[in-house]
């Protein structure tokens, strides 16, 4: 004879194994419905050998909307790829802390006690692509050109990379141009900003040769030759499909300064990434001022698959195993049926 206490613990077991699973699944859905998707850092270069291997992945939105945290906090920290000695990965989400949107299309790469990259355009093509320093190029920080930081840019898009300004001294830099700017915007902002800054008397903004509609002119056509010289090209791959290339030979020169302060603290510290120099910026300035780097590898999105598979998996393993377990309570049951 079967004590109907047993078989109610067995039915009880069933029930909390499936509830269980179906919870399971539920969550890690919508962790992923969140994530807009993987990308990677190749920290071969200057920025190698960051303290406990450390780099984070700065991200926010020119539109206003944010950035995703605070500088170099943990909700930034990039993971090692395994198998990849200088590859690391980073789950872009769509929301920050608060859950509210960012409209992201700006990104800094930055190495705990080595240093970081400049500004770096961000779009969806290269969701699953690579950033990697662009070895021996140093680029001005746009509101001090006494500051640097090492160029960035992406493997396999060349139409994005350290975003084009124009800085203090009247150089035109930078590869990627964000979707809510022009040619003309970007040379306007420049001689806005330093028109400001002449009137104020800010050291740096003194030169009137370079708010002339003759440099504007110049600024212009400068910029179109750079759009033109990266635009994307017609048989590119929209996304890798290899794994990371190997890392090219180290760069000689390391950049003579930083264009912001580093970090050099745990991985919760908060340090802006906007230069020193930010409080001499001219009203309408941005707020990030920091040099970008883009770099190859190729291992794309199968990270993220691979825990779609893994879910699936186990939730079909806790289905499989509850009905199983109902399937044996019932037999049970109808045997003492029949011996009663």
């Amino acid at each position: 004879m079967i004590n109907r206490k047993f078989l109610s613990v067995i039915l009880t077991m069933s029930v909390i194994s499936s509830a269980a699973a179906v919870s399971s699944l539920s969550m890690t859905a919508s962790a992923d419905d969140n994530i807009r998707g993987t990308i990677y850092f190749d920290s071969t270069g200057p920025l190698d050998e960051a303290q406990r291997d450390t780099y984070y992945c700065y991200m926010w939105g020119s539109d206003g909307s944010g950035n995703i945290s605070e500088w170099n906090t943990k909700p930034l920290k990039m993971k090692k790829v395994e198998g990849q000695d200088k590859l690391y990965s980073y789950d872009v989400p769509k929301t920050n802390l608060n859950g509210e949107t960012v409209n992201v299309d700006l990104v800094i790469f930055s190495a705990l006690g080595k240093g970081q990259t400049y500004d770096t355009t961000f779009s969806d093509a290269c969701i699953g692509d690579t950033a990697y320093v662009v070895e021996g190029e140093i680029l001005e920080n746009p509101v001090d050109s006494a500051q640097v930081a090492v160029e960035c840019a992406w493997r396999n898009n060349p139409q994005e990379g350290a975003h084009i300004c124009i800085t203090s001294t009247g150089r035109v830099q930078g590869v990627g141009i964000l979707s809510t700017e022009t040619p003309e915007s970007i040379a306007d902002s420049f001689i806005q900003k330093y028109n400001d800054g002449m009137a104020r008397g800010l050291v740096g903004y003194e030169d009137p040769s370079l708010v002339t509609d003759e440099a504007r002119q110049s600024y212009i056509n400068q910029i179109n030759e750079i759009i033109s010289a990266h635009e994307r090209p017609t048989d590119s791959p929209e996304q890798p499909t290899s794994a990371a290339e190997e890392p090219t030979e180290e760069q000689t020169e390391e950049p003579s300064q930083a264009p912001t302060e580093v970090a050099t603290q745990a991985d919760t510290q908060t340090i802006s990434p906007t230069a020193s120099a930010a409080s001499e910026i001219p009203s309408g300035n941005t707020a990030n001022t920091a040099n970008k780097t883009n770099s190859a590898g190729t291992t794309g999105g199968n990270t993220q698959s691979g825990k779609t598979v893994d879910t699936a998996e186990g939730f079909g393993s806790a289905v499989i195993g509850s009905v199983l377990i109902a399937a044996f309570a019932a037999v049970l049951m109808t045997r003492k049926k029949r011996e009663r």
